[in-house]
């Protein structure tokens, strides 16, 4: 956001929101919801899709970064359903 000259602040302002709602969001803390994607979608003239597919990809990103899942991923075997 800063490269467009744009603060948080200024974001959660225009937004009418808390800003600790957008700093939480850019910091990885909170997650964007519908309501927070329609928000930005009317401001950046942009779709709620869009900030929410935005949203699922960082979801889908850490989810794969954590060995957790990972080892458990590789203990699943796939169907190899035909479709």
């Amino acid at each position: 956001m800063l490269p467009r000259g744009l603060l948080p602040t200024s974001l959660a302002r225009a937004l009418q929101v808390p800003v600790n709602r957008i700093t939480d969001i850019l910091s990885g803390k909170r997650r964007i919801t519908a309501q927070t994607a329609l928000l930005l979608a009317t401001y950046f003239d942009t779709s709620p899709e869009f900030w929410l597919r935005l949203q699922m990809d960082y979801d889908l990103r850490c989810a794969r970064r954590r060995g957790r899942i990972r080892t458990h991923l590789q203990a699943i075997q796939s169907c190899r359903c035909s479709r």
